[in-house]
């Protein structure tokens, strides 16, 4: 999850190794500061954690010249890459009950045509295959921390990509910028990827997922990505707009990374909002207003987000406690929190209307000298 020291990879009970995601209780290091109204409702007090505010203040240092520009929720965009319409409409996936995998990707095909994982090889299962069995799209993870066979996850997609075609990315790492793995490991972790990826003859881009914050700091990793996955959560945000019209804090960070990396194909890899377990400061975790970002997000990601772009998350967590438990726009059993709409069908290529034969002009009759 952005802008904090947690993904969403959790325990998982088949064979091979387990990634456990550390508890906001067990990495952060709270501060206070008073709070003001959230956008529907009140608020009680400010939580951000130390590497909270890092990420923000990185990012801040672009993003505070293109908030006073934006005047609209989701009509200003400024380059290609924000205005490109998201062609893939995909939802983030948490392993922790990875053996109802193949049920839940049925459901996310019922309303999403494109899936995010974090990992891609789970003990004997290869979830990019799992997904190309459902006629998904897949952002393939692969899990850099915790001792994971990351190299293992690169493998799946390039095998289930040989087979079903339907893989977008091989995405390196989730937010390792801020969890303490230097710039030089995953730049060298990207390259080896981008290396299996040409032996194996498969065309398949190769990037890594950072906060917008860690990406707009350290350009060097941007540089070695065919393209980057940006996570960007306005429920942590900074900026007044984050809890009074969150989507609008959306644009302008998004905005900040186009301008920036537009050449790099980014997309927005998360986003999301709490529908309950607690505030964070003005942003307030609720029922009301879980559903008025989703839709918020829904009808901005019909004109930017990339060409592909990942809510978080398909469902909750109830493991993790306190609000990161409850992103979920279903519940723990995969049962909709509120109306999700289907995907939209792609537009087809538009199609020239048939040329009429030509007419020959009559011939005037011939005049007399």
């Amino acid at each position: 999850m952005a802008v904090r020291n947690v993904s969403s990879i959790s325990q998982f009970t088949m064979a091979g190794p387990v990634v456990k995601t550390p508890t906001d209780a067990e990495i952060e290091a709270p501060a206070t500061s008073s709070g003001e109204a959230s956008f529907p409702l009140k608020a009680r007090t400010w939580i951000l954690s130390h590497k909270r505010t890092a990420a923000l203040v990185a990012a801040l240092a672009v993003v505070g010249t293109v908030l006073g520009a934006v005047t609209v929720e989701h009509t200003l965009f400024t380059n290609k890459a924000s205005q490109s319409a998201t062609s893939i409409s995909g939802v983030c996936y948490d392993s922790y009950d990875a053996a109802n995998m193949e049920k839940h990707f049925g459901l996310i095909k019922q309303k999403f045509n494109g899936v995010r994982t974090y990992q891609t090889k789970l003990g004997n299962k290869n979830m990019a295959a799992a997904a190309g069995e459902a006629g998904l799209k897949i952002a393939a993870g692969a899990w850099l921390r915790n001792g994971n066979d990351w190299k293992g996850d690169v493998q799946a997609a390039i095998d289930a990509h040989k087979k079903y075609s339907n893989v977008l990315a091989i995405y390196v790492g989730n937010e390792d910028l801020m969890n303490g793995i230097k710039a030089g490991d995953i730049i060298g972790n990207i390259a080896t990827a981008k290396g299996m990826v040409q032996s194996a003859g498969v065309n398949i881009q190769v990037g890594t997922v950072q906060t917008d914050g860690d990406f707009l700091a350290n350009p060097e990793v941007v540089n070695a990505c065919d393209t980057i996955g940006v996570n960007i959560y306005p429920f942590f945000g900074a900026s007044e707009d984050s809890w009074k019209t969150p989507v609008k804090d959306l644009t302008a960070r998004w905005n900040a990374i186009t301008n920036k990396y537009g050449n790099k194909n980014p997309r927005l890899t998360e986003t999301g909002w709490p529908s309950g377990g607690g505030n964070n400061g003005a942003h307030v975790s609720s029922y009301e207003n879980a559903k008025s970002y989703f839709e918020s997000y829904s009808n901005w990601a019909r004109s930017s987000g990339g060409d592909a772009s990942f809510y978080f998350m398909f469902h909750d967590n109830p493991g993790k406690g306190g609000f990161e438990s409850q992103f979920g726009i279903s519940d723990s059993n995969g049962v909709f929190k509120f109306n999700v709409a289907p995907a939209p069908a792609p537009a087809p290529a538009p199609t020239s209307p048939p040329t009429a034969p030509p007419t020959t002009p009559p011939t005037a009759p011939p005049t007399a000298p």
